[in-house]
């Protein structure tokens, strides 16, 4: 498995950099698609949501993407409005079900498809929103800092292993590759940082590890669905890594804290 991991790491991180780099029409599209296969992902795992709100939950997914690219002061509109169809479309179905329970179920999978409608395509969204921001540059240091603190977490954790962060959620994490991944985050978040923005050490090391801990938060919310569902996995597309969602669970969160972090810089 690691070899596989390593060898779509080595495919997939220079395509989404270049991608990244690109950006306009490029980026928004590969962030849809992205989000795409992340709702139908999504979906399996919570199967409440129901066939409205999956549908609903695809069309917002691709759209969202390009709405941040073209109107970003509209995107919090535009999922407001998603999410007010979205209740609309559920409460005139519930008042068409005859039993109380059918009633119930209606109002679960009202529930459960608003989740459907934010994640993950609302959050990766915010790539397109942080490269809108900053450039390139910016929407780089965030996946630099993700993607160092996942590597140095994975493997201080495998390496040196000890007590369990969340036994119960995902055995695999330990303590020790989660204070590895926040220190790998915040000395990348300062490194990058300083040389592209000038952002002082202190300033880029806080940043960092505020993302770095919104990514390992990702990580684990990703890990609360698929135990709740039972499965392993959330999808099959990456070999080593398994789907969309479990490759992007935790840029999924750290994307809109990294956004928004750079709306408070001024150089």
């Amino acid at each position: 498995m690691l070899s596989w991991r390593v060898a779509s790491a080595a495919l997939g991180i220079p395509l989404l950099l270049g991608v990244t780099y690109v950006g306009g029409w490029w980026l928004a599209g590969a962030t849809a698609l992205l989000g795409l296969i992340g709702v139908g992902e999504a979906a399996r795992l919570l199967p409440e949501a129901g066939r409205p709100a999956t549908w609903l939950a695809r069309v917002a997914a691709v759209a969202v993407a390009f709405v941040a690219l073209r109107a970003p002061q509209l995107v919090g509109e535009f999922l407001l409005a998603a999410a007010v169809l979205l209740l609309a479309v559920e409460g005139l179905a519930a008042a068409r079900c005859p039993e109380v329970e059918e009633v119930r179920a209606r109002g679960r999978a009202a529930g459960t498809g608003l989740l459907l409608l934010f994640y993950p395509s609302f959050p990766l969204a915010h790539l397109v929103l942080l490269a809108g921001q900053g450039g390139f540059a910016a929407a780089w240091w965030a996946l630099f800092v993700v993607w160092a603190a996942d590597t140095l977490a994975f493997f201080v954790g495998r390496w040196r292993g000890g007590r369990r962060l969340a036994p119960a959620l995902s055995p695999g994490k330990t303590l020790a590759g989660a204070a590895a991944g926040l220190l790998a985050a915040a000395g990348m978040g300062a490194a990058y940082g300083a040389r592209s923005f000038g952002l002082p050490l202190w300033t880029g090391a806080a940043w960092g590890a505020l993302a770095g801990a919104a990514a390992q938060a990702g990580d684990l919310f990703e890990s609360l669905l698929k135990r709740a569902a039972g499965v392993k996995d959330a999808g099959r597309l990456i070999p080593g890594h398994g789907g969309v969602l479990d490759r992007f669970d935790s840029l999924a969160l750290a994307l809109p804290v990294a956004y928004y972090l750079f709306l408070t810089w001024r150089p």
